[in-house]
């Protein structure tokens, strides 16, 4: 039986102390001053002198950067960046509405209904037609289906991108307007 590997989080390839590989390092102090460019031997050792660890910053440069500092004090101050990062971050999903030409009244409510909840929790929605045999000659009959659609919610909804045709496909993405 085979073992699955366990993927390493970027989080976990931090570099310290004896794990740095460089020869040479471009050192910085706890309290951000520069102190050099050191051997990794001198590093560790003044590391060692003040009780801090030596830290492996930035592996990119040429020399590497390492820093003095708590591996721990070091560790929380990332997650607070990548918190913060998060916070900033607006990512927002396409999430995806299927239906066809043929739809019934009472069904396109309901669809209507989830893009309306989709839409309020801040995602885009793509209603997507899939045209199936004879309905590919009436083109013009699922376009005019979509303009209706667009008709019901145009008033918390906004067309994001415009009417896609694409072989059997068609398909529009909306955005929320903020008026709900």
């Amino acid at each position: 039986m085979r073992r699955k590997r366990r993927k390493v989080s970027p989080k976990a390839k931090i570099n310290r102390n004896h794990q740095i590989r460089a020869t040479e390092l471009r050192v910085i102090g706890e309290d951000g001053e520069i102190i050099g460019i050191l051997t990794k031997q001198d590093a560790l050792k003044l590391a060692e002198e003040k009780g801090k660890d030596l830290v492996e910053v930035s592996s990119n440069s040429t020399p590497p950067v390492a820093k003095i500092i708590e591996f721990g004090k070091f560790k929380y101050q990332q997650e607070k960046k990548d918190r913060a990062t998060k916070k900033t971050s607006n990512s927002t999903e396409v999430k995806q509405v299927r239906i066809s030409l043929k739809i019934g009244d009472h069904d396109l409510e309901t669809k209507l209904n989830k893009i309306k909840k989709v839409l309020q929790s801040g995602d885009k929605v793509r209603v997507s037609m899939m045209l199936r045999g004879r309905e590919n000659h009436h083109k013009e009959l699922a376009l005019l289906r979509i303009e209706d659609i667009s008709g019901k919610i145009s008033e918390w909804a906004e067309v994001d991108q415009a009417v896609k045709v694409a072989g059997k496909n068609i398909s529009i993405i909306y955005k929320s307007n903020n008026n709900s």
